[in-house]
């Protein structure tokens, strides 16, 4: 009569099985907090371009390139802004980049008419 239970074979390869899943599960964990972050940093970028477009419409258009600094939520964000001329006689394109050490750049524009 043979006795219940499982070998020590059976049993080696479910703890094989268990740990492939288990660090397989991790890698996705991983990858997630990746694309997590990533997001977190273009929501944050672009909220700060469309507050540095909002704040652009409230002044006279400057006739020169602006390039500055801010502190955003404990980072650094570098803003570039400028102005370009339409092929639409009074209108000007108002342009922001706001960029972040170690992320892509956020680029917005928005059409203005010229007093």
């Amino acid at each position: 009569m043979r006795a219940k239970g499982f070998t020590l074979l059976e049993a080696l390869v479910a703890v094989g099985v268990l740990a492939a899943a288990l660090g397989a599960l991790a890698l996705r964990l991983a990858h997630a907090a990746d694309a997590l972050r990533t997001l977190r940093h273009e929501i944050a970028l672009v909220e700060a371009a469309r507050n540095e477009l909002a704040e652009a419409l409230l002044v006279p258009v400057p006739s020169e390139e602006r390039r500055f600094t801010r502190s955003w939520d404990g980072a650094t964000l570098h803003v570039r802004w400028w102005a370009e001329k339409t092929a639409l006689a009074g209108f000007v394109r108002e342009n922001v980049e706001v960029r972040m050490e170690g992320e892509p750049p956020v680029r917005l524009f928005v059409y203005r008419a010229l007093p």
